[in-house]
């Protein structure tokens, strides 16, 4: 075999445009799960079942780990869910809680945001801190009337509990955050001076309604119950808010401090511990701003390649064995359990090449390991993987044939393809509310029929040609320039950076190639923000998935296998080939 740098010599780029790929998924079901955690879980058997204890898992269980940082759609709610499952039905020994609270912080947070502006003071702030940790608290006595027996204990306050949840009109059906934003409403509705108040000043009337001494004689009664008897507060914070909003930002951390200062650093035996699930678009705004010792006690999902190859075939089982009443499908799943998949990747992976080929054709002259290349065209998501592989059982079923992909291996390229546009969009449209429009109309312009390869030069000019066109003139009403703009397509991972580049040629029998080839193995920030630092001579690599959404210009002899930033240990099957045989 020749050596790469001969081979780099004689390298010559084949550049083509690509065609654009419309996807109508409508039509596809969702068989390997909800695309919404939420409601996935209202049947919590089954998505426990579906769940693998992944890194990111195994590690926020544990006491030290007070916020879970991922991105939209890489699972924060279902850990929280499936924490809140294992707990609830005592199904981990190493799970030492004996009551779990599960709140949603996303419709009180955008109803504080709304009603008045919150000041970055310290007297702002330390008010708008005790007033979320007497609504933990408020929430703490709703649970532990509802789910223990503390009120037959003969503590000082046993009989005062019911009263003073009567007395203050809090149910004990709806949690506090809930009834706190009515109560904020009636008040603020009531003020003649309107938004002069703000909203400290109704939440120091809720607070001066609440915090009685019979509510001081409560929670020290129930602390003293809960020695032996730990409680988790769990708050997922949802995604789909404008997340730069200086409210949004000031309240968050607010949460957070409360969090650890009230909860964790405190009580004796962490006997009330908050756990925090934050959308990592927060991260340049708020979490890498925190103290590094909460910064320590912080968790980012960060999917592996050889997760999903688990979760996928979890699923993939489930579905065959349980949910399908097609003949061939359920024998496809005789003979295997869904034990095997949970920490097998070997298995796993066995599993899944039953239904696909261990090798296909791609659009450049290359033989790809299947499963790498799905998830080449994903951001390391479980859910865009999942969709892929919605769309390979759709083909499937609809065949009546389980070698369906053996038979018709340049299948698989085009039914990947075809799920580019719903991955795309999700990824962008995070950004409508910062950029109070539709961001993918702008970024698709942006990219519309550039090379695969820019540098970041000439993509911050094409950002600004774009702006500046009278078609968004009366749209961008608020003040975002070309960098705001470049950074948006980095975060949502539709460009990246050259990590590495190796050059092999067609005697090499891993790859099949029939032309000599450049493979780049790029970094993209769709997991992890804040780790990719262009300069103006650095080049911009297009995430493969862009290249048939934005009809991009592609060298058909160069491979880009995508990573996450920070990823180097789990590159997938192409790179871990490159790693080993020194390519």
């Amino acid at each position: 075999m020749r050596e790469e740098s001969e081979l780099k010599k004689q390298y010559k780029p084949n550049y083509n445009g690509t065609t654009k790929v419309l996807a109508p998924l409508t039509a596809v079901e969702h068989r390997l799960g909800r695309f919404d955690a939420i409601n996935e879980w209202q049947n919590k058997e089954e998505a426990s079942k579906k769940f693998l204890n992944t890194r990111a898992y195994r590690s926020f269980i544990n006491d030290e780990y007070i916020i879970l940082i991922g991105r939209t759609g890489t699972g924060k709610t279902s850990i929280l869910n499936k924490f809140k499952y294992d707990i609830e039905n005592s199904t981990r020994k190493d799970i030492n809680f004996s009551y779990v609270i599960s709140l949603d912080f996303k419709p009180f947070l955008v109803h504080l945001a709304k009603l008045g502006e919150i000041e970055n003071t310290v007297t702002s702030l330390h008010s708008l801190s005790e007033n979320i940790e007497m609504l933990l608290n408020l929430e703490v006595m709703r649970k532990i009337y509802s789910d223990t027996n503390f009120v037959n204990l003969g503590y000082s306050s046993s009989n005062k509990l019911y009263k003073y949840l009567t007395n203050n009109s809090i149910s004990i059906k709806l949690d506090l955050f809930t009834q706190a934003i009515d109560e904020m409403g009636k008040l603020y509705a009531d003020t003649t001076a309107g938004k002069v108040f703000g909203t400290l000043s109704v939440l120091d009337r809720l607070r001066a309604k609440y915090m009685t001494v019979e509510y001081q004689a409560i929670m020290e009664d129930i602390y003293d119950f809960l020695k032996n008897n730990r409680m988790l507060i769990l708050i997922d914070s949802m995604d789909r808010y404008n997340i730069r909003e200086p409210e949004v930002v000031l309240i968050t951390q607010t949460l957070v401090e409360v969090a650890f200062n009230s909860f964790f650093n405190k009580l004796n035996k962490k006997n009330i511990l908050v756990k925090i699930a934050l959308p990592a678009e927060l991260s340049t705004w708020f979490i890498y701003r925190l103290p590094e010792k909460q910064q320590q006690n912080s968790v980012t999902i960060e999917w592996k390649y050889k997760e999903l190859i688990c979760m996928i075939a979890i699923r993939w089982f489930y579905y065959c064995k349980y949910k399908s009443n097609n003949k061939m499908l359920i024998e496809l799943a005789n003979g295997w359990t869904i034990d095997d998949f949970y920490d097998n990747y070997n298995l796993a992976k066995s599993f899944l090449l039953k239904t696909l080929p261990e090798k296909c054709k791609t659009n450049i002259s290359l033989s790809f390991d299947t499963l790498a290349y799905c998830i080449r065209h994903t951001q390391k998501k479980p859910r865009q993987l999942m969709k892929i592989f919605n769309v390979f059982i759709d083909k499937i079923i609809n065949s009546n044939d389980i070698r369906y992909f053996f038979n018709y291996p340049h299948e698989i390229s085009e039914c990947i393809h075809s799920t580019q546009t719903d991955i795309i969009s999700d990824a962008v449209n995070m950004y409508n509310d910062y950029a109070n429009l539709r961001t993918l109309e702008i970024c698709s312009d942006i990219l519309y029929k550039k090379k695969f390869f820019i540098t970041k030069k000439e993509l911050m000019d094409s950002i600004k040609t774009i702006i500046k066109n009278d078609k968004y003139r009366f749209k961008l009403n608020i003040n975002m320039d070309e960098g705001e703009w470049f950074d948006i397509l980095k975060e949502s991972g539709l460009i990246g950076k050259v990590n590495s580049e190796r050059y092999i040629d067609k005697e090499n029998p891993y790859f099949e190639n029939t032309e000599i080839i450049r493979i780049i193995v790029a970094v993209f920030e769709y997991q992890v923000k804040d780790k990719l630092i262009f300069n103006k001579s650095d080049y911009c690599i297009l995430h493969p998935m862009c290249y048939e959404y934005f009809e991009n210009i592609i060298d058909y002899n160069t491979l880009i296998y995508p990573s996450p930033a920070n990823d180097d240990e789990d590159l997938g099957d192409i790179s871990n080939y490159l790693n080993k045989q020194k390519l």
